[in-house]
């Protein structure tokens, strides 16, 4: 083996050495990452509306089952009821945390469309009602340099009187 091709080769090993040892805990904090999304959960608890019907009060319970603490960043979402969307809106809280373990329920205020005002006074009516909120929630992992967005969906059914 010549002086050159030696010289090569140490190169290349040193070339995969370093590689090596940047993948590793790239890897790592992925596979965390990864862990902590699979671990984040998000529940409707209500849905309400005013009493002039202009918007919807709707909260979510949010779930870190995590064991690194989860920013919420944004939170954006639409609802629906009796299959008819009616209204949207979102959160962009200054400096929501949740600890690892933790669970915090958040309220949306969400405007009522105009043009669905037929459609939430029927359901409204309607003794059987089923909200659906969807949306996507976007989060940050741990130290805020990881961020994931989470799509969500939940159903809240009410049976019974007006």
């Amino acid at each position: 083996m010549t002086r050159f091709e030696r010289l090569l080769l140490a190169i290349l090993i040193a070339g995969a050495v370093l590689v090596g040892v940047n993948v590793i805990p790239a890897a790592g904090r992925w596979n965390a990452t990864w862990k902590t999304y699979t671990d984040f959960g998000l529940a409707l608890t209500t849905v309400r509306t005013d009493a002039g019907r202009t918007q919807l009060t709707v909260g979510l319970q949010l779930i870190n089952l995590s064991s690194e603490p989860v920013h919420l960043i944004d939170l954006e979402s639409q609802t629906s009821l009796n299959g008819e969307t009616i209204s949207g809106g979102g959160l962009r809280p200054e400096n929501l945390v949740l600890s690892p373990g933790s669970r915090r329920i958040v309220t949306l205020v969400e405007p009522i469309y105009n043009t669905t005002q037929p459609a939430l006074i029927a359901g409204l009516a309607n003794r059987s009602r089923s909200w659906d909120v969807s949306g996507t929630i976007e989060i940050a992992i741990g130290g805020q340099s990881q961020t994931a967005t989470v799509p969500f969906s939940g159903t809240l059914n009410q049976h019974g009187g007006g």
